[in-house]
Formats: structure tokens, C-alpha cells, sequence
């Protein structure tokens, strides 16, 4: 039997209200995800108001 769920996952929130879900993730330290949407729903998004790699991540180029 399929199950029904009573609320949208975040990809469906993304898409009904124009924003994005961008992920982050390393193995052996977890992931992040980050849903961002519009203030109003008329104003596309531009940018992301904070940065989706954490100040204090261990990032290597």
C-alpha cells in the first residue's frame, strides 16, 4: 500500500513557491540542506541571503 503523507516534501514547497533547495554534504560529515524561498512570491530569487558552505567548513580546492 503507498503511503500518503499530509504535507508537500521540501522539493514540492521549492517548486509551488519559486525558490531552490541546494544540498551540501561530505562523507563521514554529514549533509546540509538549505530550502530558500522569495519573500513574495511575485519577486524571483537572485541570490541566497547566506552562503550554502558554512564559514568554519574544512573546504579544500
Amino acid at each position: 500500500m503507498a503511503r500518503v503523507s499530509a504535507c508537500p516534501s521540501p522539493l514540492e514547497d521549492t517548486h509551488l513557491h519559486g525558490g531552490w533547495l541546494r544540498a551540501r554534504g561530505r562523507p563521514g560529515e554529514g549533509s546540509q540542506f538549505r530550502l530558500t524561498l522569495p519573500r513574495q512570491l511575485s519577486q524571483p530569487l537572485r541570490h541566497s541571503p547566506l552562503p550554502l558552505v558554512p564559514l568554519d567548513a574544512k573546504e579544500t580546492a
